[in-house]
């Protein structure tokens, strides 16, 4: 049984469902897109070598990061964080 719509209405929807479907097809396009492009820049940012530190210059950044930053002047900082968890502060 056909639906009891005029045949200039039917069309109209038919049109109007082919621009919703375009447009989302054109949406999923992009995101797609998107996707390779953030997986193409991950991988890129992977093969970055990585900068090493000697354990020396690794203590020297941990020693820095428990010290405030108003406190960088002071070369004999001791806080009980360092104490505790910062071999050499």
């Amino acid at each position: 049984m056909k639906p009891n719509v005029p045949n200039g209405s039917l069309m109209q929807s038919r049109c109007e469902n082919r621009l919703v479907v375009r447009t989302l097809e054109r949406r999923w396009n992009e995101k797609l897109q998107q996707l390779a492009d953030l997986e193409q820049a991950y991988a890129q940012a992977l093969k970055v070598e990585r900068l090493s530190l000697s354990e020396q210059q690794r203590q020297q950044v941990l020693r820095l990061a428990c010290i405030p930053p108003g406190d960088l002047a002071l070369t004999n900082h001791h806080c009980t964080h360092c104490v505790k968890n910062c071999s050499g502060c």
